[in-house]
């Protein structure tokens, strides 16, 4: 049971199950639109592809109730749902190897999403395992461990589906990639849940009613505007490498390191610093650096420059994001955790998806510079949305 085992090995585990979500990140955010681009596929058709895509992302919430409600049969509320998301995940993502999306987008788009859904059930579950096993004086050390698990994954992907993809073409690179995510199975297969849950974690719909207090009202204006303006602005970029500047799968794969490298370094750096410094103002000011950060590439970098507009950016994603979801966790309640915190998710990705589909389009309309620059001046209300958390935190 992992409630038996050490510390160490929990962080290994949440940062194994997010190495997974990471290898989907890796993929979406780095080479699904210059992969698209690449065989033939409009700006139009790919924002409308991933708003299907997406959309077992939105729909967390229910896997979130099904995970607190159902005991699959009787192994348990989370492992059996993580593992089965696993499997699937693993069977649909080497599926997408034998389609050419030029060729077959429907078919594509329907693998895509089986694998998108894979993932979301495997993540949700992994939510409320996270909520349900972690003390709250640990939570920021078990998110800055998810982080870095997420974002070591796309260091690692970028580097090696880009090399792949680049020698060897986009077939192996799926294959290859489709191993990755079984890697969680070595820590998972030797777990046990017990019988039953524990009488404070027990689900109950009274719970629920925690959606209703303005503390999580202001908590899910949040996560629209998170995922709207950072999360899913994070595509944009190798778009924009790949459609401007001429950038190959090699560079691109390049670019991923760096930026994800930035984002761990800030996904460890932001525990001490905000232990250290746990005035509002300092949280203020690492927000407001991401808009400063879309400004830049507002400018229209250079390939070498957007090597290092990506660092930094990588840099405060990291920090800004721990922040986001430990905010998130905070305001989960532990009686119905697995479907507050997917809805919370849910949420998230429906700014995301909203905000991907929106910008990828505009930049056929208005160009990247102004859609970047729209976006610099939009994240600006991240800054009231956490000042009316904070209040909510006092009151």
């Amino acid at each position: 049971m992992i409630a038996e085992k050490s510390r160490r090995y929990k962080l290994s585990l949440f940062f194994i199950l997010y190495f997974v979500q990471g290898v989907l990140f890796a993929y979406m955010s780095l080479f699904h639109k210059p992969y698209l681009d690449s065989e033939g596929i409009t700006a139009d058709q790919i924002a409308w592809l991933n708003v299907v895509a997406l959309l077992p992302f939105i729909l967390k919430i229910f896997f979130g109730i099904i995970s607190d409600r159902v005991n699959l049969l009787g192994r348990g509320h989370r492992l059996p749902y993580i593992i089965l998301g696993i499997v699937l995940s693993v069977i649909a993502f080497a599926a997408l190897a034998f389609i050419a999306p030029g060729k077959n987008l429907v078919l594509f788009g329907a693998m895509l999403t089986i694998f998108i859904f894979s993932i979301a059930l495997m993540d949700s579950s992994a939510d409320g395992l996270a909520v349900d096993t972690t003390a709250s004086s640990d939570r920021q050390a078990v998110q800055a461990s998810m982080l870095v698990g997420r974002f070591g994954a796309i260091i690692i992907m970028a580097l090696v589906f880009g090399a792949v993809a680049q020698r060897m073409g986009y077939t192996a690179a799926f294959l290859i990639t489709a191993v990755f995510l079984a890697l969680p199975l070595f820590w998972l297969l030797p777990l046990r849940e017990p019988a039953e849950r524990p009488a404070d974690q027990a689900f109950e719909w009274g719970a629920l009613r925690q959606i209703l207090t303005p503390s999580y009202g202001v908590v899910a204006l949040l996560s629209l505007a998170f995922g709207a303006f950072v999360v899913g602005v994070v595509g944009l970029f190798t778009y924009y490498m790949s459609k401007e500047l001429g950038a190959n799968s090699d560079q691109v794969g390049l670019y991923g390191a760096v930026n994800s490298l930035g984002i761990i370094i800030g996904a460890a750096v932001s525990v001490p610093l905000l232990r250290r410094y746990p005035q509002f103002g300092v949280r203020v000011g690492l927000f407001l650096l991401w808009s400063v950060a879309l400004f830049a590439w507002s400018t229209g970098p250079s390939l070498g420059m957007s090597f290092v507009i990506g660092g930094f950016a990588g840099l405060i994603f990291g920090m800004i994001n721990t922040i986001y979801l430990s905010i998130a966790m905070e305001r989960t309640q532990a009686k119905a955790a697995g479907t507050i915190f997917a809805l919370t998710m849910a949420l998230l990705n429906v700014g995301l998806a909203g905000g991907d589909a929106i910008f990828t389009s505009l930049t056929d309309n208005i160009g990247f510079s102004s859609v970047f620059l729209l976006q610099s001046g939009l994240s600006l209300l991240l800054l009231l949305l956490l000042w009316a958390v904070q209040r909510t935190e006092s009151a």
